[in-house]
């Protein structure tokens, strides 16, 4: 038989995570098969539960975790969803846990099979009616899945009540859901009441129908009930919590809930103030289903409202399920017929970045569940994370607060082998914003951030014009140094700074993250593997629309400034803000250097200094690309992105799609990535540096890598101003040649 050894998710003990290999398959017995599994997702209220020890949640140590997860049976190829398999690439399991995947399924959606059951029983439990109202507790992926799949069966108002806005990104794809969520701050419910309360009090909270209601700080919006299509996906939570604090789902928060009443309301927090938050939604004679696995021991029961309002109140378990077959043809019905799907609310990760991802699960309070795909080889030494450190985390210091500061502090709390140490920015606001949201310290200057024994290394997030005297600086003090694009405003000061990085004892190296976004390394693979031919052309386009307040206070107005509207502080506009990082991917695809550069620009109706629209052409030796922006297209489609050879084809932004005359092989024709985040992104990148550091190998991208960009760059805007063609080698400190 073929190899019967595995990868798989390993916990030692409380809160640590790591990748095992070698790890024995047993050989199948009668009525069991193999399976290869190609993604595994995680049950996050369950999982971490397991893996931080909460109440009622107690496994024995060492554990492997899992139980959700999708793949094809050795021998045959048959595509199944798999139910109770752990997070393994291979698995034995019987043949009634394997489901055959209906075509079209993808296999994200398949895997959560068994959270479906859980689901589906509880709503029989509670008497639930096809096109019913219905009400849940929770914004938990279990939340997600009851709310989805009523409104596949004809549900057209579904109320959503969560503790927090953190997750209330996943409501807005949901036509028919509407959300009630609120900031900390406990309730004041008397759950011995026999009056069901026209709301649940917190200080100051508007009534539902108020026409007016600011948003707090940084997208806190007031407990009303909000237009969920509003609403965006975070890139990192909002007001963390500590990994023993409860999760969203928790109804630990007030919600306004004047105006509704619910005959069937779901309570799927697993927390111990969820029953009296339900109860306080069910309409009179209704009925309360406290859904999944209770993480308390104890909880306050509102014994008087349950009785005075003629409610009922039933638990439901899956362990109670006797016959999952009926509720089994239906999901996946569902799911064939495009009624619903996961993939938003799934965050895609390799299986080896798993902890990674765990780590996110444990204090991302926005986070709702990954999905780890088993089919990729696995890298060298793959990462281990604890929060008992038991490897010793790098830590950083974050240069810059503003926006992508703030990302940055996301990505460096979700990254393995990584934390944040402290935290500048001349705007100490913007500093103790970073700090509070994700941890470390705020220094007091820069001088005093270099000067910490404990900071081995920092990344550099500043106005352009500032980047070399930061980097040089950094590097002065033993510093490894992670700078975000462009090297700096100009040719002849990112040549000093390259010059300073290749002369430094530490290492510098450049944040071009999208190099590391699945869809990129897929199409990477592709061109490697020869499935194009020889490479002939590329076009990438880059089309959106800023707002004009986006130049005076970056997206989030946290940090008034007007550098983005001088040349001579950013370096240009749209060329170097956006395109420049299309103008990496296609280098770093082909393996091959600018010849020959040819651009036309716009000003920008913000300042006539930088330029908004800029269209350029550039040969890399026999292929020719193509690349177009613009920050002031209404509706714009944002980014695409495309290479093509004699032999194939491949769409990288914004789907993954690889065509091809040569038989492409089974890993690249099923491989399915994700898109992922700012901040899983970054997240990546910030691990991978680490492991270059520590391994004394070159980073992912180099300053060297960040200086042939730049050098493009000045001669694009060489050759708008002349009208002709440019050539990056005969680019001057100051002016470039034709």
């Amino acid at each position: 038989m073929p190899d019967m050894t595995a990868r798989a998710v390993h916990w030692p003990r409380p809160g640590v995570v790591t990748i095992s290999t070698g790890v024995e398959v047993r050989e199948p017995g009668a009525g069991e098969v193999v399976v290869d599994v190609e993604v595994s997702v995680t049950s996050p209220g369950t999982e971490r539960a397991w893996f931080l020890g909460l109440p009622n949640a107690i496994i024995d140590f060492p554990y492997t975790p899992g139980y959700l997860a999708a793949g094809r049976v050795r021998g045959t190829g048959t595509r199944v969803a798999l139910k109770g398999a752990p997070h393994q690439s291979t698995v034995v399991v019987p043949e009634a846990s394997a489901y055959p995947i209906p075509e079209g399924v993808a296999a994200g959606d398949a895997a959560l099979w068994q959270l479906a059951l859980t689901a589906m029983h509880g709503l029989e439990m509670g008497g639930y009616r096809p096109g019913e109202p219905v009400a849940v507790v929770g914004g938990g992926l279990l939340g997600i899945m009851a709310r989805r799949l009523v409104a596949a069966c004809g549900s057209t108002d579904c109320l959503a009540v969560a503790s927090s806005d953190a997750k209330a990104w996943t409501a807005a794809a949901e036509r028919h859901t509407r959300l009630m969520s609120g900031p900390a701050s406990p309730p004041q419910l008397d759950v011995t009441s026999a009056e069901r309360p026209t709301t649940i009090r917190g200080p100051l909270e508007p009534d539902v129908t108020s026409a007016q209601s600011p948003a707090t700080a940084r997208g806190h919006a007031s407990p009303l009930e909000r237009d969920v299509t509003s609403i965006q996906r975070p890139a990192t939570a909002r007001g963390h919590a500590s990994p023993l604090e409860r999760d969203v789902t928790s109804a630990e928060r007030p919600a306004t809930l004047r105006g509704h009443a619910y005959s069937l309301v779901l309570d799927v927090t697993g927390a111990s103030e969820g029953l009296a938050v339900a109860v306080a939604v069910a309409a009179d004679g209704g009925r309360v289903v406290v859904l999944g696995s209770p993480r308390a021991a104890r909880a306050p029961v509102p014994v008087g409202a349950i009785y005075e309002r003629g409610l009922s109140v039933v638990g439901s378990h899956i362990s109670t399920l006797a016959d999952p077959r009926a509720f089994t043809e239906e999901f996946f019905a569902h799911l064939a017929a495009g009624r619903m799907s996961f993939a938003d609310v799934l965050t895609p990760y390799r299986a080896e970045d798993a902890p990674m991802a765990y780590r996110r699960l444990a204090f991302d309070r926005s986070f709702v569940a990954a999905v780890f795909s088993w089919r990729e080889a696995p890298a060298a030494g793959a990462v281990v994370w604890s929060p008992a450190a038991e490897v010793r985390p790098m830590r950083f210091g974050l240069i810059g607060c503003g926006d992508i500061g703030m990302v940055n502090g996301s990505a460096l709390l979700a990254a393995a082998d990584s934390e944040l140490g402290a935290c500048f920015d001349p705007a100490s606001r913007l500093a103790e914003e970073v700090a509070r949201e994700h941890g470390g310290d705020v220094a007091g200057s820069l001088a005093e951030l270099l000067a910490r024994d404990d900071v081995e290394a920092v990344v550099v997030a500043t106005p352009h014009d500032t980047h070399e005297e930061i980097v040089v600086a950094a590097l002065d003090a033993g510093k490894h140094v992670l700078l975000e694009k462009p090297v700096a405003a100009d040719l002849a000061s990112a040549r000093r700074v390259a010059a300073a990085g290749e002369a430094a004892a530490t290492t510098v190296g450049m944040l071009f993250p999208q190099r590391l976004d699945d869809r990129v390394l897929r199409a990477r693979a592709a061109i490697e593997a020869g499935l194009l031919g020889s490479p002939a052309g590329a076009v990438c386009t880059y089309l959106i629309d800023k707002p004009a307040s986006y130049f005076i206070g970056g997206f989030s107005h946290r940090a008034p400034s007007t550098w983005r509207l001088s040349k001579r502080r950013a370096g240009g506009g749209f060329l170097v803000m956006n395109l420049i990082h299309h103008l990496d991917l296609i280098r770093y695809l082909l393996g091959r250097e600018a010849d020959l550069v040819y651009a036309q620009t716009t000003p920008s109706p913000a300042a006539a200094d930088i330029e908004d629209l800029a269209s350029v052409i550039i040969r890399f030796g026999d292929v020719v690309a193509t690349f177009t922006g613009s920050a002031t297209v209404v509706d714009g489609p944002g980014q695409a992105i495309r290479l093509w050879g004699d032999a194939g084809h491949v769409e990288i932004l914004p789907e993954s799609r690889l065509r091809s005359r040569l038989p492409v092989p089974e890993d690249l024709r099923t491989w399915t990535p994700g898109a992922g985040s700012a901040a899983d992104l970054k997240a990546r990148a910030f691990s991978r540096f680490v492991s270059a550091v520590r391994h004394g190998e070159p980073p992912d991208v180099t300053i060297a890598d960040g200086l042939a960009v730049q050098a493009t760059i000045t001669a694009a805007y060489a050759s708008a101003a002349s009208g002709m063609p440019v050539s990056p080698m005969s680019c001057g400190d100051g002016e470039a040649g034709v």
